[in-house]
């Protein structure tokens, strides 16, 4: 095979649409390295340069039975590894119209705590849509059902879902709903904004209860906030079937091997898709201040309302007066059998919480960490600082 054939068989797999076979694949990597003893290095450098380059714009594209496809989700660790491990799915290509405005589903994952989803949100108008003024932009209410009518994400205020279930004519107790499932944490975002269209980025976070494993979503949108302020009224419905491996979805639970350690009351460590939930519980070495304790719940509801940012006095005030309550936890990681180390998750949201028991004599504690089911080994420790006093637990699953 000549250069130029060379040129033109790899971009032929750029440029097509279908899987090519692993053979395929393999055939391009070989000539790739026969050729780099024949080719002049400044011609091949600049060749698989151009190469990489197109396949980084190429975020849909399909080689070999992979998808390149990023990230969009977040800037987790966990979901990285997820996605290149295929865990991923695409949405239907089907637009909601309304108003005006048409809403479909990119890509979107779920596990046992998490959701995201990435919506493509196009503009009849342009003149509805100024790129440069895009600070924030969501929906106004959403509500996200199962095949089993099972409510997995509403916006919040007990309205909304009241209202919702009485004019969809729905049998359910939206009181029943929040004693099984924990309304999760929010966070969006905005992305790829373009003259008519962008996509919009919904992480939604249950770290207390699992998601239940459902094979189809249906979610109910209504009227699109940008700004903080009403730019179209209009009602999106879209239905989405899970596919197989969202369903019959993976989590590895892990066991303490041997606790010889006398302050740990318990220990918790599940490992999914994206990511380890930790939970610990331990003796205090001190009493606590009853009033510190009440502020730790303060920032959670906060946490759960989604006004944890920068601007909010409220947040910032009570942050300030209890930062040191979190400093009694540090260097929180996770190493496998292989020696890598996962530590804890840069997340949308704080996902580090600590909590104090009523009687003031136990201390729990939560996080995420990096770890998912693709970096699992029979054995783990878990390392980690309590009060300047240093532990390493082995686990088993």
């Amino acid at each position: 095979m000549n250069n130029d054939d060379l040129e033109k068989e790899i971009a032929k797999v750029i440029k097509s649409k279908i899987c090519e076979p692993e053979e395929y694949k393999i055939a391009i990597k070989n000539a790739l390295y026969t050729n780099d003893k024949k080719l002049k290095n400044n011609y091949l450098y600049k060749m698989i340069a151009t190469i990489c380059c197109t396949l980084a714009l190429l975020s849909g594209f399909v080689y070999a039975g992979y998808s390149i496809i990023q990230n969009v989700f977040n800037n987790r660790k966990g979901f990285e590894t997820a996605i290149n491990n295929n865990y991923i799915m695409d949405g239907l290509e089907t637009y909601q119209e309304s108003n005006g405005v048409s809403v479909k589903i990119n890509n979107m994952l779920i596990d046992d705590h998490n959701i995201g989803i990435s919506f493509n949100v196009k503009f009849d108008d342009e003149s509805k849509l100024k790129p440069e003024d895009i600070k924030t932009l969501r929906f106004e209410k959403m509500v996200i059902l199962d095949e089993e009518n099972r409510v997995l994400f509403y916006t919040r205020g007990k309205d909304v879902l009241n209202n919702f279930i009485k004019n969809n004519d729905l049998y359910m107790n939206a009181e029943e709903f929040d004693k099984k499932y924990v309304n999760p944490a929010i966070s969006t975002e905005v992305r790829n904004i373009q003259n008519k269209q962008l996509d919009l980025i919904y992480n939604l976070t249950s770290n207390e209860q699992s998601y239940p494993k459902s094979k189809k979503i249906v979610i109910y949108a209504e009227n699109i906030i940008l700004n903080n302020e009403t730019v179209v009224k209009g009602i999106w419905q879209i239905k989405q079937k899970i596919e197989d491996k969202f369903y019959n979805r993976e989590k590895i639970t892990y066991h303490c091997k041997n606790n010889n350690e006398k302050d740990i009351i318990s220990l918790e460590l599940e490992t999914y898709a994206t990511g380890t939930n930790l939970k610990l519980e331990l003796k205090t070495k001190e009493i606590v201040d009853k009033n510190s304790i009440e502020k730790l719940d303060e920032i959670e509801m906060l946490a759960k309302n989604n006004m944890k940012n920068d601007k909010n006095d409220s947040y910032q005030q009570i942050t300030s007066k209890i930062g040191e309550l979190y400093k009694k936890f540090k260097d929180v990681y996770i190493e496998n059998e292989n020696g890598i180390i996962f530590g804890t998750t840069d997340g949308f949201n704080d996902n580090e919480k600590i909590t104090y028991l009523e009687n003031q004599k136990n201390i729990v504690y939560f996080n995420i960490l990096d770890m998912t089911i693709y970096d699992c080994t029979n054995k783990i420790t878990l390392h980690f600082i309590y009060e300047d006093e240093e532990y390493n637990i082995e686990l088993l699953n």
